[in-house]
């Protein structure tokens, strides 16, 4: 059995596809009624109709009052101008308000479709649509083209298609045949999305490089 479920509000979020292989309707009591299904396609836009981002899930509980999903095992993709930009799992998530509000958390990892070199695994990541941004945050580990570093936070910004990096230790690259490392001591990194560059920032002081030549 198989059923097309559609719903639209002010907030540009629209349920375009459920397909359902087994559906079962619960109450608590009088004030909760939920949904639980198998299959689920979340899809949001903006308000110029640009979608933002994609959410699927093989199993969800849907709560009819609130608009909230509870699911298992989520795939997120985010898009800039309709093409796709960034994949993100998790074990769990929380879709609240009507996808105003995201909660992915448990075995996050977020990796880019335009760039192989380029993922974060993290604890929890929370969506927030009127801001257009999400923070991640829970021993973050990034990977940048073979080199990697750990961070305290870092917050996407989904319209300029920018990730900062707080709190970052010390960053190290070598080359291919590890004749040479670069070793970069700062705060704060920033991953531009759309050029694939990588720009490191201290809040009070200049940032600290080091380049050591192997023979």
């Amino acid at each position: 059995m198989s059923k097309l479920l559609k719903s639209k509000s002010i907030n540009y979020l629209f349920l375009l596809a459920i397909l359902l292989s087994a559906c079962s309707k619960g109450t608590d009591n009088k004030e909760i009624s939920s949904f639980k299904f198998n299959d689920i396609y979340v899809e949001q836009v903006d308000k110029n109709g640009i979608k933002q981002f994609t959410f699927k899930t093989k199993k969800a509980k849907i709560n009819e009052l609130d608009k909230s999903i509870k699911a298992k095992d989520s795939l997120v993709i985010f898009y800039q101008g309709n093409k796709p930009t960034y994949k993100l799992t998790s074990n769990s998530s929380n879709l609240t308000g009507n996808g105003e509000k995201i909660l992915l958390d448990s075995g996050i990892e977020m990796i880019s479709l335009l760039n192989n070199d380029f993922s974060v695994k993290a604890e929890s990541i929370i969506w927030i649509k009127e801001l257009a941004q999400a923070t991640v945050e829970g021993n973050i580990i990034v990977n940048i083209k073979g080199s990697s570093f750990l961070a305290k936070k870092a917050i996407y910004n989904h319209k300029k298609n920018l990730v900062k990096f707080i709190g970052i230790d010390e960053y190290n690259y070598y080359n291919f045949n590890n004749k040479a490392k670069i070793s970069i001591l700062a705060e704060n990194a920033l991953w531009n999305g759309d050029i694939n560059t990588l720009t490191f920032t201290n809040n009070d002081s200049k940032v600290l490089t080091k380049i050591f030549i192997y023979n």
